[in-house]
């Protein structure tokens, strides 16, 4: 994520140079936008930072000279990949825990695990975007807030078995057999392959409704460009996003989408006033 804001701050500083303002006869009021960043979650197993990337495609309104607001109406698609792994051992109870998880009941006697998930996401949005309109004609600088909903097409897979040792379930005890640290044995141990079905079907996603809001920074670089910075909050209203229902935190898990983009406006023909 430091790379992410990195990249923004290079950004800004060859923008900060080069900043032309919006001609509004010659701008169309749709844009196509692109953008790449840095996923991570809020949920009950620990957070690894991951990457997706998205578009957006959307339309201004009160879009012009002199307009203190403007508002886009957008359609997003992400496509993102979520991570997550733990690095202390938690007891399995048999009346909650995934169905995915039972080998581990009885495994080598052990009857805990190290949770871990994957979850790769396909998120089809419409949301409404708010603008200073007259900050970003005066200076070029464009802060803005924006609110959605849309729908989450999901698969979540855990690596719960050893593909170097016949596909039997990790065995952790002997990792805590063999260091003090845990967290170091996992990071050579584990093969990294999610190929265990937390929840449904492995080649079926599954599809949720989920809001989200979010903010943003850009900055004009050139009469019809943009580029900039944003953080979008997706609410899951779920709690099992990460492929495990807590009984002890009793919270929905929330995903995080942090980007640097990059906005085009079409350009549209202007005829200026052909009046007498």
């Amino acid at each position: 994520m430091k790379k992410i804001y990195a990249l923004a701050f290079a950004l800004f500083t060859i923008a900060s140079i080069s900043a032309q303002k919006i001609i509004y006869e010659t701008t169309s009021k749709w844009f196509l936008g692109f953008n790449i960043g840095a996923t991570w979650h809020q949920s009950d197993v620990k957070n690894v930072v991951s990457n997706g990337y998205g578009l957006v495609l959307g339309k201004s309104y009160n879009f012009d000279y002199g307009r203190v607001f403007s508002f886009d109406i957008r359609g997003r698609y992400l496509r993102g990949n979520f991570i997550g792994q733990d690095d202390d051992t938690t007891a399995i109870f048999a009346s909650s825990a995934n169905a995915a998880l039972n080998p581990y009941l009885n495994a080598q006697g052990q009857g805990f695990t190290v949770h871990n998930f994957q979850t790769d996401i396909h998120r089809g949005a419409i949301e409404l975007v708010l603008h200073l309109n007259a900050l970003t004609e005066r200076t070029g600088w464009d802060p803005y807030i924006f609110g959605g909903a849309g729908l989450t097409f999901r698969q979540t897979f855990g690596d719960l078995l050893d593909q170097n040792n016949n596909s039997l379930p990790y065995d952790y005890q002997a990792m805590l057999d063999n260091s003090s640290s845990l967290s170091s044995q996992l990071s050579t141990q584990l093969d990294k392959i999610y190929d265990t079905p937390l929840y449904g079907n492995a080649d079926r996603y599954s599809v949720n409704f989920m809001p989200s809001w979010g903010f943003g920074l850009g900055y004009q670089i050139g009469k019809r460009v943009s580029l900039g910075i944003e953080h979008k909050i997706t609410y899951t209203l779920r709690d099992d996003f990460d492929g495990l229902k807590s009984d002890v935190r009793l919270e929905n898990d929330r995903h995080h989408y942090t980007s640097a983009y990059l906005n085009f406006r079409f350009r549209t023909r202007w005829r200026g006033d052909n009046t007498n």
